[in-house]
């Protein structure tokens, strides 16, 4: 869907500023005007920086809502920076969400020059709020999460319609779990090339034609896939966020990581290796550290990977498994 970003932004400062009057907060943000009344109608827009210090000021956690963007620790920067309301934290962030995607690439994404672009990524100069939620959107397809570590959960109007595809979408992979893998099968070029029928996938995924037909009829109802020319076609949505509820999240890896290991064995190109290992605490952060940036660039890599031959399953593990509990 397309998405008004300004309209996001206006909502969303109407919804921080929530019983306040306009003018009160405006004078708390030590504007002489009150500059609330015109970002609420669009006449006036927001800096990011702006934005974030609306937000804390009526007390929303940053360092919670931005933490809610990684996959598991924050970072760093995050945990150390004084602010996170100035120019290098929303530069940092942006940073992130960007990985390996090339600054070229973004600047076809969402509109913006490569120069400014680069400049907001490096802390250099401050985009408005719009500008930053279209950056964070196209980069991490997670702006209604974001948006919601603000508002409490809840939906801003301009963003319900994407909130309920998302969560409607979710409900789909939680209760079968393969329906993401079947999504991958449909980008098949051998699928797009041939006749459109999918039993195969079937046998391939270990699922029964019954299950297949299923899958295909709740992605279609969720909006994931539509029927044209007698193929179903998989339409541009954003990566699903699994990790939002802790026991869905790890019902997830658990499938996942069951899936790899009673399939590794049988196939021939799969690539597994492990390490049983003893290491300091200091340096078994430092091989997290690793492990996010690798994943940032398989995602990178992943995106604008074309033509689809081949649906893989790609998996981290790192995880301790005595700690002497010492310093």
């Amino acid at each position: 869907m397309d998405i008004d970003f300004q309209q996001v932004v206006a909502e969303l400062v109407r919804a921080l500023r929530g019983r306040r009057s306009q003018l009160a907060l405006s004078r708390r943000l030590r504007f002489r005007t009150n500059v609330v009344y015109a970002w609420e109608r669009r006449r006036r827009h927001p800096s990011i920086t702006q934005l974030l210090t609306l937000a804390e000021r009526v007390g929303v956690d940053l360092t919670a809502a931005f933490g809610s963007l990684y996959p598991s620790k924050p970072p760093a920067w995050l945990e150390t920076a004084g602010s996170r309301t100035d120019l290098a934290a929303a530069g940092s962030l942006l940073d992130d969400a960007r990985g390996a995607t090339p600054i070229v690439h973004l600047a076809e994404l969402t509109g913006f020059s490569r120069f400014a672009l680069a400049r907001w990524l490096g802390g250099q100069a401050e985009p408005r709020a719009w500008e930053f939620m279209a950056v964070l959107h196209h980069t991490t397809h997670r702006l209604t999460d974001f948006v919601g570590a603000f508002t409490q959960g809840r939906p801003l109007e301009s963003l319900r319609s994407e909130y309920e595809r998302v969560e409607a979408a979710r409900r789909v992979a939680e209760r079968f779990p393969l329906s993401q893998a079947l999504l991958r099968c449909l980008e098949l070029e051998s699928y797009a090339l041939g006749s459109g029928l999918t039993a195969h996938f079937a046998a391939a995924l270990g699922i029964s034609v019954e299950d297949e037909r299923e899958m295909l009829q709740l992605l279609e109802a969720t909006g994931q896939i539509r029927k044209a020319d007698g193929r179903w076609e998989v339409l541009q949505l954003s990566p699903l966020n699994m990790r939002l509820h802790r026991e869905t999240a790890h019902l997830q890896r658990a499938y996942w990581a069951s899936v790899a290991s009673a399939r590794a064995p049988d196939v021939r190109d799969a690539l597994c290796a492990y390490n049983v290992c003893g290491v300091s605490k200091r340096d078994y952060e430092v091989l997290r550290r690793l492990q996010r940036e690798y994943l940032q660039k398989a995602r990178a890599i992943i995106e604008k990977s074309q033509p689809v031959q081949r649906v893989a399953l790609l998996q981290v593990n790192l995880l301790p498994l005595v700690d002497d509990g010492g310093a």
